[in-house]
């Protein structure tokens, strides 16, 4: 265990057991993560806010700073979510598939601005 990947292997050892929780906790802890990442990295929140304003000049500097945020929520799930696909059994993974079989389950959702 080489010293240079110890940040890798202590995440790690965390990450594997949370991705034994239930997908609701794991959202929940992802949004945490994600909340942490966006306090502590001022570098690429410095770069999301620019990149944002610059593709948006018409949303005002809160909507811009909450996408940001939300981004880095869905970061942090999306860590935690490579766990469960790293990590799991095929039928655990199987139960987190959702097929849809009437598209206006998939439409009216996108209409209100809520996630799928």
């Amino acid at each position: 265990m080489n010293p240079k990947y110890l940040f890798t292997w202590v995440g790690l050892f965390f990450l594997f057991p949370i991705t034994k929780l239930p997908i609701s906790v794991t959202h929940k802890l992802g949004d945490m993560l994600g909340f942490i990442f966006f306090l502590l990295s001022k570098e690429r929140k410095k770069i999301a806010l620019i990149n944002l304003k610059l593709c948006f000049p018409k949303l005002e500097e809160q909507e811009i700073n909450n996408l940001v945020k939300e981004n880095f929520k869905n970061i942090g799930k999306g860590i935690l979510e490579m766990g469960i696909a790293w990590w799991s059994n095929q039928t655990r993974l199987q139960n987190l598939i959702t097929n849809y079989s009437n598209k206006e389950f998939l439409v009216e959702p996108s209409k209100n601005n809520i996630g799928l």
